[in-house]
């Protein structure tokens, strides 16, 4: 899934933020966790400004979304 995720962000161009939906038990990691994220997708598309570090929130369903930067 990452590959393909590197592959379709190196296809368009575009910039995209990362937001990051976490249980309680993981809700003091999670910035930290979104920052690894986030410089490992920017240095497997070979772009540092192709993610930016979005929010993190509570959720029952755990989750990473991707989304088209404003």
């Amino acid at each position: 899934a990452m590959a393909t995720l590197v592959q379709a962000v190196k296809e368009s161009g575009q910039r995209y933020r990362l937001d990051l939906y976490v249980d309680d038990a993981g809700e003091s990691a999670a910035p930290a966790r979104l920052q690894l994220v986030q410089t490992t997708l920017a240095a497997s598309v070979g772009d540092s400004s192709a993610f930016e570090t979005g929010k993190t929130k509570r959720d029952k369903h755990p989750r990473l979304e991707v989304v088209k930067a404003k």
